[in-house]
């Protein structure tokens, strides 16, 4: 054999050096690569499913007004600031303040002809009449809510939610209600909190 010849051994030793330089290749930094990739693609994956299931719920869910109870419309912290407050939360909780109180459930409300919604009782289980859906409500720090308690005001748009007197939601089949738009007492809309 001349010395370009490979033998067994040699060959071996070549395959087994290149298995290592790949393997060395694809070393803690490439593998930490790969996993950074496959995260991404999940995050990137969960956000779209759950813009997905948003726009679904505002196209499929049920409308709902609910007649705004009268709240603090300034922050002076975050600037101009619309808190929201709904006349059935009222009706359901009261007025004052939950102290401690901290939980969800659903109310049940009726329905009207104009979709103005009225607090019936707290769900049970028992079930609904036909103008009658049931819709969730969160109470965190006391504080009970529907949805949405309140927006950021762009400081131009201020004025133009004076005339607010109903909250237009969407309702899915689970009770989640997501805010849209609010309206006047005409019930005409005054073109979403955005």
């Amino acid at each position: 054999m001349g010395s370009n010849a490979m033998g067994p051994n040699a060959l071996g030793r070549s395959v087994l050096g290149r298995s290592a330089l790949s393997r060395s290749a694809l070393g803690p930094n490439a593998m930490g690569r790969w996993v950074a990739v496959l995260v991404g693609l999940l995050v990137l994956g969960a956000v779209n499913y759950t813009v997905y299931q948003r726009e679904r719920h505002l196209r499929a869910g049920e409308l709902v007004l609910l007649e705004l109870a009268p709240v603090d419309t300034r922050d002076l912290k975050e600037g101009d600031f619309l808190a929201l407050r709904f006349r059935v939360v009222d009706e359901a909780f009261g007025r004052g303040n939950l102290v401690g109180v901290n939980g969800e459930g659903r109310l049940v409300l009726d329905l009207d002809p104009y979709q103005i919604a009225s607090f019936v009782r707290f769900d049970d289980g028992t079930p609904l009449t036909v103008d009658e859906m049931a819709v969730r409500f969160r109470v965190r720090i006391g504080e009970p809510t529907i949805g949405a308690n309140g927006f950021q005001l762009r400081e131009a748009n201020a004025q133009r939610y004076a005339a607010a007197r109903y909250g237009e939601l969407r309702v899915d089949a689970a009770g989640e209600a997501i805010l849209v738009d609010l309206r006047d007492q005409y019930l005409a809309s005054l073109g979403g909190p955005w």
